[in-house]
């Protein structure tokens, strides 16, 4: 239980340094010495910097894609399927700012820290998951045929993920307090309006979509 709980405290505070300074701005003194243990504890439990890296990126994506919420969703929610994503994607980033932290540090760095089978396993999670309503909706006449799944997730995927990792930039160009809960509010359901009658068949010439 010590090992484990030790193990653990490693985790939680590399993730910590990782997100605010990343990978290359992390040491393994760093982390060690904010932990309370020796260098070679860190290495015994993780072997490296870079696979410690790369658990804790597993397991903030993870969060995401084992999303109870995100999950549940059935064919009897594609009505409201948009503003049930974006309200989990925006609350996911407004609760867990690690998550949005380790995703800029990790673009910058090529995106190239995890495997080909961690994609696979978060593929298969959630992003199935969703695409097989999302098709399902299509079939349905709920969602427009032209407008691939792709596309759909991008847009809810670099809206809610801008909105916070420039909240403070674009607060201060837009002269908005976007770390308002009632700004936020009503842009996410602003924005939620906007992709509901944009994806519904007949709401909106098909030319409009380029």
């Amino acid at each position: 239980a010590r090992a484990r709980a030790t193990r653990e405290r490693i985790f939680q505070v590399a993730g910590d340094l990782f997100a605010e300074r990343g990978f290359a701005g992390t040491s393994v003194g760093d982390i060690a010495t904010a932990a309370g243990v020796n260098r070679q504890r860190l290495y015994a439990y993780f072997g490296s910097k870079r696979d410690l890296y790369r658990e804790v990126l597993i397991a903030v994506y993870a969060e995401v894609a084992h999303d109870e919420d995100l999950l549940s969703l059935t064919p009897a929610d594609l009505g409201a399927m948009t503003g049930r994503i974006v309200d989990r994607f925006f609350a996911i980033h407004e609760d867990n700012p690690r998550f949005w932290r380790l995703l800029c540090w990790e673009n910058l760095n090529g995106g190239e820290s995890l495997h080909g089978e961690d994609w696979e396993r978060l593929r298969a999670a959630y992003i199935a998951h969703l695409g097989g309503l999302y098709a399902e909706g299509q079939r349905r006449g709920v969602f427009r045929p032209e407008v691939d799944f792709t596309t759909y997730l991008l847009v809810l995927f670099s809206t809610t993920y801008f909105y916070f990792s420039n909240q403070m930039t674009i607060s201060r160009l837009l002269g908005v307090a976007l770390d308002s809960q009632a700004v936020r509010r009503q842009i996410e359901e602003q924005f939620v309006g906007v992709m509901d009658r944009g994806l519904t068949p007949g709401a909106m010439p098909s030319a409009a979509l380029g």
